[in-house]
């Protein structure tokens, strides 16, 4: 795998140089395929690309890993990884996801910090109240860059929760607590560094960002966590964000891009990312102290192909694949059937249509999805019982609102009152009360 290079100009001399990317979800799997090959080439592309680059300092928005126990061989990545960027002189600074253990990530923090990383997990409470860790490199006696290294803050981490709230006075304070954390941070960069140039990093969704329902964890229920660009005060020239998967940049419009951008997810994590431009986002700190941002985009990226129709049509389309390209990772194919057409046997029909993507040279990924068009029901995205329990209980976890009024935002009691009534018994009975004796 290797980045288009001749897409990013050579740093010029004196220049400082920053990489900055997220959403590495090393232990990722997609449906019953794990990827460790793909995060294997995609980490030699990164570590290539910060050589051949000449980076300085590589700044990770977040979700290193995709849960909280991530695979030993996930781990040997990681810490393989950050090893490598010793070894080459470069510095990391890691904010932790969403998906990420903060426990797991501090854990190694001692012996990662030797290697001259920064893993930030946290928000220190002053006598000020919260205020983000300051990292200044590549040292603090002759700072070029100032970083607010801000990870993933539940609801909890900003303002103080209550039952029986109304939506609006939540989303306010949500937003509120957003702005308060962000202005500290600022106000901490002033105060130790006065005329170096600031970075922020985030793991958030800012409104309007474009997102991927089927691969990124929805952090607020209702938009509720959604973060307003005016959060960022003018004090940070770049903000680094992770979470969502496909690389953007804001404020909208703006030339060139805007100096609020997602690097994205480095690989396609679900069929939906397939067609996204994956990318690094680049940041030179020129001697000045200005900043030029590019994106060097990544190519060599296992390939994932969801093909759409009919029958017929689905035979055709995988007719007309053209060989994979000698050197790539065995592309991958879903293949969804958008017709509601009978067929004797579901399975003779995936079997064949399955058959026909494997002689040319691709992998079949999962059966063939049904997906009923003009309103019908599809079997792609009907949500069961176990994904609504889980959305439960990652709203639990941020501790807002009552349970039946949880329970009537994910899932209208008069929709199903049976299923209803049965959630909320198994809520109550089997993860609330054990929580709260526990």
């Amino acid at each position: 795998m290797n980045t288009n290079e001749t897409l990013l100009p050579p740093k010029s001399a004196g220049a400082y140089r920053i990489l900055h990317t997220a959403d590495w979800h090393l232990g990722k799997q997609l449906m019953d395929q794990e990827r460790h090959a793909d995060h294997q080439r995609f980490l030699e592309c990164f570590l290539s690309t910060v050589a051949e680059q000449s980076i300085d300092v590589v700044i990770i928005s977040g979700d290193v890993f995709d849960g909280v126990n991530p695979p030993a061989k996930s781990e040997e990545l990681y810490y393989t990884t950050l090893a490598a960027l010793h070894g080459i002189g470069v510095a990391a600074v890691i904010v932790s996801g969403n998906h990420d253990s903060p426990t797991m990530l501090r854990s190694a923090s001692t012996i990662i910090g030797k290697l001259g990383h920064h893993i930030i997990t946290d928000v220190p409470i002053g006598e000020d109240g919260p205020t983000p860790h300051i990292v200044l490199l590549p040292n603090s006696d002759t700072p070029r860059i100032a970083i607010a290294a801000v990870p993933y803050r539940r609801e909890g981490d900003l303002r103080k929760v209550e039952l029986e709230e109304d939506i609006n006075v939540i989303r306010e304070q949500v937003r509120t607590g957003w702005r308060d954390l962000y202005t500290a941070a600022a106000n901490a960069v002033t105060s130790m560094a006065p005329n170096i140039p600031a970075i922020a990093t985030g793991h958030l969704t800012v409104t309007g960002g474009e997102t991927n329902k089927d691969t990124e964890r929805e952090i607020r229920i209702g938009g509720v966590g959604d973060v307003d660009l005016n959060a960022f005060p003018d004090r940070f020239a770049y903000v680094a964000l992770g979470h969502l998967h496909r690389p953007q940049s804001f404020p909208k419009g703006a030339e060139n891009g805007g100096h609020i951008r997602y690097s994205g997810s480095p690989i396609a994590l679900g069929f939906s990312e397939g067609n996204h431009q994956k990318a690094f986002q680049i940041i030179d700190v020129e001697p000045a102290g200005t900043l030029t941002i590019h994106t060097l985009p990544i190519i060599g990226n296992r390939r994932l192909i969801q093909l759409r129709g009919t029958i017929q049509e689905l035979e055709a389309q995988i007719e007309e694949l053209a060989q994979p390209i000698e050197g790539e990772l065995q592309p991958w194919v879903e293949l969804v059937l958008t017709s509601d057409e009978t067929f004797q046997s579901a399975d003779s029909l995936s079997a064949s249509l399955k058959k026909l993507v494997t002689t040319k040279g691709y992998a079949p990924v999962g059966g063939v999805q049904r997906e009923i068009p003009e309103g019908g029901v599809s079997t792609v995205t009907e949500r069961t019982t176990d994904e609504l329990l889980s959305e439960l209980d990652i709203i639990r976890e941020n501790e807002y609102g009552t349970i039946e009024h949880l329970m009537q935002r994910l899932m209208p009691r008069d929709d199903n009152p049976a299923e209803f009534d049965a959630l909320l018994t198994l809520l109550r009975t089997d993860i609330l009360e054990p929580r709260s004796n526990g």
